[in-house]
């Protein structure tokens, strides 16, 4: 279950990263879901584990910033670069959900790694 909604969290905030501000913030609400679902995973099976819950907090607040970062362009169409940060826009036509700016999906690498990891959810053995 946490790898579903860990995957889910990743394809919004990829999403993110190619449209402009208003549209980011319309999608925080459908982030909002899967983020409870991994804290009602954390109270149900993790003791309630308050590494996993700063992890969970750290990768909403992340969220946030990408949310929050100024573009009035989209980069739906995977061509030039990030009009936030500059970097080259990553696109993998071949593959869904392989179009995004990679710079500034790094603002959520950390907590996601962390909620991966053996102390946190350990999401490819759930």
């Amino acid at each position: 279950m946490a790898s579903r909604e860990s995957d889910a969290i990743l394809t919004f905030a990829k999403l993110m990263t190619l449209l402009p501000t208003p549209e980011r913030q319309q999608l925080l609400s459908r982030v909002a879901r899967p983020i409870e679902r991994l804290r009602q995973l954390n109270y149900d099976h993790f003791e309630a584990s308050p590494f996993i819950e700063l992890a969970i907090f750290d990768l909403e607040e992340g969220l946030h910033s990408i949310a929050s970062l100024q573009s009035s362009e989209s980069r739906l169409d995977g061509s030039g670069s990030c009009p936030v940060c500059g970097s080259p826009i990553s696109d993998l036509p071949d593959y869904d959900d392989m179009t995004y700016c990679g710079s500034c999906l790094n603002i959520i690498a950390d907590p996601r790694e962390r909620l991966a990891s053996g102390e946190g959810f350990g999401t490819f053995a759930i």
